[in-house]
């Protein structure tokens, strides 16, 4: 799957997620993406994903949670929580504005 621009890949399998990047600046954007990732691991930022491996132009994710729509409403507001759990931390360390 392409992102529009065509400047990064997504490829899908079975428990992991690889995301290639098309643009010169690939090395570039691994390194922050990467550094990005060591600060959310490093802070304990709950309910993201996980980086497990970066090589030249390609990062290795593996995603959190459940690939469902929600059963009920009760369900929904569970996963609304969990991402606003996630991004009060990344608040409160600054993540969100890391350029």
């Amino acid at each position: 799957m392409d992102r529009e621009g065509g400047d990064v890949r997504l490829s899908f399998g079975n428990k992991k997620v690889m995301k290639e990047f098309l643009a010169p600046n690939a090395a570039e954007r691994v390194s922050h993406l990467t550094k990005i990732y060591k600060i959310l691991k490093d802070k304990g930022v709950p309910n993201v994903d996980t980086l497990d491996n970066s090589e030249g132009n390609h990062v290795f994710l593996s995603p959190t949670g459940w690939d469902v729509w929600p059963n009920s409403g009760s369900e929904a507001f569970e996963a609304m929580v969990c991402m606003l759990n996630a991004l009060k931390v990344c608040y409160d360390i600054s993540v969100l504005f890391i350029v």
